[in-house]
């Protein structure tokens, strides 16, 4: 299963503080400091805060994670994900071919 560290800098060890992620493919920091990650196993995008280790699921039956080709390494083609500076989520879906846009909730 997939996990998320955090790194504290040189001569601090790693931090981990998320564990049991399946198949996660694409990273992504939002300008709040929060990790986007796209795991790709149950189709969803989660919302880490890596201070706290608090996740939220901000989509989930998403159109990602492409089966695995025999004779080929895991995640041949991974899943992109970008953030934009107003926290708009960018997710490419290889299953349609597409990028899908995720807003930010209206204040």
């Amino acid at each position: 299963a997939g996990a998320i560290s955090v790194l504290a800098g040189p001569g601090h060890a790693p931090r981990r503080v998320l564990e049991g992620l399946v198949k996660p493919e694409g990273l992504a920091v939002l300008p709040d400091g929060r990790i986007v990650v796209a795991e790709t196993g149950p189709g969803r995008l989660l919302l880490l805060d890596p201070g706290t280790g608090h996740t939220v699921t901000a989509a989930q039956g998403l159109p990602i994670g492409l089966a695995d080709i025999p004779g080929q390494a895991p995640g041949v083609f991974p899943t992109g994900v970008a953030a934009g500076p107003d926290g708009t989520i960018y997710l490419s879906s290889d299953r349609e071919s597409s990028v899908l846009r995720l807003r930010p909730a209206a204040p």
